[in-house]
């Protein structure tokens, strides 16, 4: 493994870039009578939310390397007692159009504004593959308002409750014609970021490639590395024994992520 100045952690036939992460508790529910009324995060939030953004024509949802990505996450946290986590798949085309990925962008931003309100202590890992990694950046970048259909940018400070931000082929060799915006994370944002290539991916590769080493994240368990990265993150951001932010549970018996 080796590091640059920027972090980059690098896993078989990946390059990633340095890592954050967080992940999660389920809350326990409140009581009735004479106590006072539970709060919508007390009753039912979980203490990470993972948003992930699937590729261009994968399925709807969380899409394949969001699956796998996301099963993987969840695999590792079985060894943490009392940790939860809820995912949700970014609503948006994910068509050829390019320039739609904007959509994606603005129902992310949708999405972690509503969780954050109903639930003030969760915090967040958002990802992406492909055109769902542009979803990533132009929410989290320096990209203006307007550009790629995006017009829902996140309040100010509200980014500071994302703990880890995963990209897994991310088309920055690639500008839809019109469009004079780069796609990268903000420079205050780049140490939560796991930034994961296939060598010899076309779309992300500075030396370029093939299509195919775009379609074998999944395939390959490259997204099994990562989740590892983001699971070591998220136990030491819970902290206190493995327990979620929003546990109750007793927290005298520590663990660490199952394998």
């Amino acid at each position: 493994m080796t590091s640059t100045s920027r972090r980059v952690r690098r896993v078989p036939a990946a390059i990633c870039r340095a890592a954050g992460a967080a992940l999660t508790l389920l809350c326990l529910l409140g009581g009735f009578g004479l106590r006072p009324p539970q709060t919508a995060h007390a009753a039912s939030c979980a203490d990470i939310d993972l948003a992930f953004a699937r590729g261009t024509n994968e399925p709807a949802g969380l899409g394949d390397v969001g699956k796998s990505f996301t099963d993987a996450v969840k695999k590792r946290l079985q060894g943490a007692k009392g940790m939860s986590i809820t995912t949700y798949g970014v609503n948006y085309p994910a068509s050829v159009d390019f320039i739609q990925a904007g959509k994606g962008s603005d129902d992310l931003s949708k999405h972690i504004q509503k969780t954050a309100a109903d639930c003030p202590k969760m915090k967040f890992v958002v990802g992406g593959y492909a055109q769902g990694a542009a979803v990533v950046d132009v929410l989290l970048g320096d990209t203006p308002p307007g550009t790629y259909t995006f017009t829902n940018p996140l309040p100010a400070g509200l980014e500071q409750r994302i703990v880890s931000i995963v990209l897994f082929g991310d088309p920055k060799n690639i500008r839809p014609p019109g469009v004079d915006a780069n796609l990268a994370i903000r420079e205050d944002l780049l140490h939560k970021v796991v930034d994961v290539c296939n060598q010899g991916d076309f779309f992300c590769d500075p030396q370029g490639g093939d299509i195919v080493s775009h379609t074998t994240y999944a395939r390959d368990k490259l997204t099994d590395g990562v989740a590892e990265t983001v699971v070591e993150r998220l136990v030491a951001e819970l902290g206190n024994g493995c327990q979620g932010i929003n546990s109750t549970a007793d927290t005298s018996t520590s663990c660490s992520p199952t394998a």
